[in-house]
């Protein structure tokens, strides 16, 4: 699957057939997948599906940012979260936040991964 962020979490809920509701060091996600409530699972985002400074279907929080590396056609940005969450990310170099920079995390729904631990 190559890097990610993983969230840790435990289902919570359903709210559809094929959505759950997962609780997370950084609050509820809404996740797909059929685990039974109480199932330790992580969330899975993959660097690019991140978006950082704009409004998401889904909010990941807030994080600094500990390192930006220029790897030619993009950035990979690492950062971490008040909870303690790590975030790997990948932005356009006109788009990557300036080391100590605090931003606004986010992703669309469908770009949530969600696996049994």
């Amino acid at each position: 699957m190559g890097e990610s962020t993983q969230i840790e979490g435990v289902v919570a809920e359903w709210r559809s057939a094929a959505e759950a509701i997962i609780d997370t060091p950084i609050g509820r996600l809404p996740a797909p997948g059929r685990f039974a409530r109480g199932t330790e699972v992580a969330v899975i985002v993959r660097p690019e599906n991140i978006v950082v400074g704009r409004a998401a279907e889904v909010s990941l929080g807030t994080a600094r940012v500990g390192e930006v590396v220029f790897q030619g056609a993009h950035c990979r940005v690492l950062a971490r979260g008040e909870s303690g969450q790590g975030y790997v990310l990948r932005v356009p170099p006109g788009e990557a936040p300036d080391v100590d920079a605090t931003v606004t995390l986010g992703c669309a729904a469908r770009d949530l991964v969600v696996v049994g631990r």
